[in-house]
């Protein structure tokens, strides 16, 4: 369970409503229950995800002004890109009403945080953070949040393809006090704890990261099913191999 604490909290800390003009690096890391690295490259409106941990690595790209997503698996020599849009997307959008649902059949308090300004200030990476006391049904923690950065805790949560949970004030827009660079969680029986840490770094990004060769990578459009079916018929083998690999892509869903 502390790893889903640790997850939401993580993701907080990276779904951003990016400045147009932001260009730089963020990176999360988690250590303890569970160990994962979440990078983001972002240029403008081009954002490349990469999610590390023991099983292996997943990479996204996401073009936030047409919706294009591209998640990429690249295993024993494959290479496939499945391109969907996060803005005109059927799973994405059961998704999301299946969230609604969800929440109007769980009392708020069960899944809701309590975040608790403190006295206590201090800087991390050069910028002046304020701590705050997190508290959950799941467990408790603190973290510290700077807001003099130039980011927004919002829209980052788009690669997930799903809409931030309104029923987490640590999410929520209007409650939202600034952006997550360093955490500590406790599990509510005190066995494990979970560490965040985030590194935000404005630097130029090479604008190649975005783009796909297509004599290296096989693209697959979600949307196109009837692509999907002309490829499956010219070539089952391959598509009976991406299927095993799509299967085995389970690395930050």
């Amino acid at each position: 369970m502390l790893k889903k604490i640790a997850l939401a909290v993580c993701l907080a800390a990276t779904t951003l409503s990016l400045p147009a003009q932001f260009e730089g690096v963020v990176k999360v890391h988690l250590e303890g229950e569970t160990d994962l690295t979440i990078t983001y490259r972002i240029k403008n409106h081009l954002i490349h995800q990469t999610v590390e941990n023991e099983q292996g690595r997943v990479q996204r790209i996401l073009d936030r002004k047409t919706g294009d997503l591209y998640q990429l698996v690249d295993r024993n020599g494959q290479k496939i890109a499945l391109k969907s849009n996060v803005n005109d997307n059927a799973y994405y959008q059961q998704q999301r009403q299946l969230k609604k649902m969800d929440r109007g059949k769980k009392p708020h308090k069960e899944s809701a945080w309590t975040l608790t300004p403190t006295d206590e200030t201090r800087e991390i990476d050069g910028v002046p953070c304020t701590g705050y006391r997190v508290a959950g049904v799941n467990g408790t923690g603190e973290a510290w949040l700077a807001r003099e950065l130039p980011l927004d805790p919002r829209t980052l949560f788009t690669l997930q393809g799903l809409e931030v949970d309104q029923s987490l004030p640590l999410l929520a827009e209007e409650q939202s006090p600034g952006f997550i660079l360093e955490a500590t969680l406790t599990s509510a029986d005190g066995k494990s704890t979970q560490h965040i840490r985030s590194q935000i770094t404005e630097q130029e990004v090479d604008e190649n990261l975005f783009t796909l060769n297509p004599k290296e990578w096989t693209l697959l459009d979600l949307s196109n099913m009837a692509q999907l079916m002309e490829q499956a018929r010219q070539d089952p083998d391959k598509m009976r191999e991406v299927q095993k690999m799509l299967e085995k892509m389970k690395v930050g869903q």
